[in-house]
């Protein structure tokens, strides 16, 4: 504390200021000085100390019920419409997403999940949120 009163007094001395902002001044200084050598430190140690989510590889299909998550995962997989019903379980496969008109336009392998959209199910859906890559979330327009 001795220090900090030295250099306020030296900050007071030296800007022409009043005692109180000369003391604002430094505690300024110092906290700014401290969270620079923080995150010097930090850049250093490669973030060691940060805990980084790891994505996952699959991409994550919900919404409501009856909002059209199956027939949007059937076209994606398939590259036609088709009639579904309610799924009470999550359906997943594996496939490659056409881009374009050309047969070589596409993106993947991709594992993707057609997660229900029941009220029973919603629990369940935070396991697979920490697996995802992507969510794509269907809201019916109906």
């Amino acid at each position: 504390m001795e220090s900090v009163d030295g250099i306020s007094k030296s900050v007071e001395a030296t800007l022409g200021v009043g005692s109180g902002t000369a003391q604002v001044l430094t505690w300024v200084a110092v906290l700014l000085t401290i969270f620079v050598v923080l995150q010097i430190f930090q850049a250093l140690s490669g973030g060691a100390l940060k805990k980084r989510r790891s994505r996952g590889n699959i991409a994550v299909i919900m919404g409501q019920c009856g909002s059209g998550k199956t027939s949007v995962f059937f076209r994606l997989r398939d590259g036609e419409e088709v009639q579904t019903v309610s799924s009470l379980k999550p359906v997943r496969d594996s496939f490659q997403i056409k881009t374009g008109e050309a047969p070589d336009q596409t993106l993947g392998p991709i594992e993707v999940v057609d997660f229900p959209g029941h009220l029973r199910m919603r629990g369940k859906a935070n396991e697979l949120i920490n697996e995802a890559r992507c969510i794509v979330y269907v809201i019916d327009s109906d």
